[in-house]
């Protein structure tokens, strides 16, 4: 399921493919839709910067909770950070 993570990283950043980050939203959907820790956070970096998607912090919130609650420490991090600022 993490492919799915991986392509996603692929468009969001341009490698290989030009940059598409409403495509890479829709493969990291797909990666946490499997239960995917890293597509969660990455559906909630996207909607922290705006990046594909408007601006939700909120949402980002949610996205880093899944994914910390699926055991991506990095996650729990960027949540923490969010409640700070």
């Amino acid at each position: 399921h993490d492919a799915w993570s991986e392509m996603g990283e692929m468009y969001l950043q341009g490698k290989d493919s030009e940059r598409d980050p409403k495509r890479a939203h829709d493969l990291f959907t797909k990666a946490m839709d499997k239960g995917s820790a890293i597509g969660a956070f990455n559906l909630g970096a996207l909607y922290e910067l705006g990046d594909g998607v408007k601006k939700d912090l909120s949402k980002a919130a949610s996205w880093y909770q899944l994914s910390a609650d699926r055991g991506f420490p990095f996650a729990a991090y960027r949540l923490g950070e969010l409640y700070a600022s």
